[in-house]
């Protein structure tokens, strides 16, 4: 019998990473909330923590309530996560 033989094998990842999207809202005085949805645009094999928060635009922040947090998606939790917002 001779010795074992051994090699190196190197595996490049070349899947392509996510893009992430966040629905647009539109909150009015009747209606104080709104659920804004961030989505990935594919799987990912990879957790993706998303960053999120408020920020003035067309009104004040005393006209609603300032939010922010961060969300993680993945393909063992999901590709889509809701918050919401006042």
């Amino acid at each position: 019998m001779g010795s074992a033989a051994s090699t190196t094998i190197q595996i490049t990842d070349t899947d392509i990473d996510p893009t992430i999207s966040i629905t647009d809202g539109t909150i009015t005085e009747a209606n104080a909330n709104s659920t804004l949805t961030i989505s990935l645009s594919a799987p990912s094999g990879k957790v993706v923590d998303v960053s999120y928060s408020t920020i003035d635009n067309t009104t004040e922040a005393g006209d609603y309530t300032t939010t922010s947090g961060q969300v993680s998606l993945h393909r063992m939790n999901k590709q889509k996560q809701s918050i919401l917002a006042f």
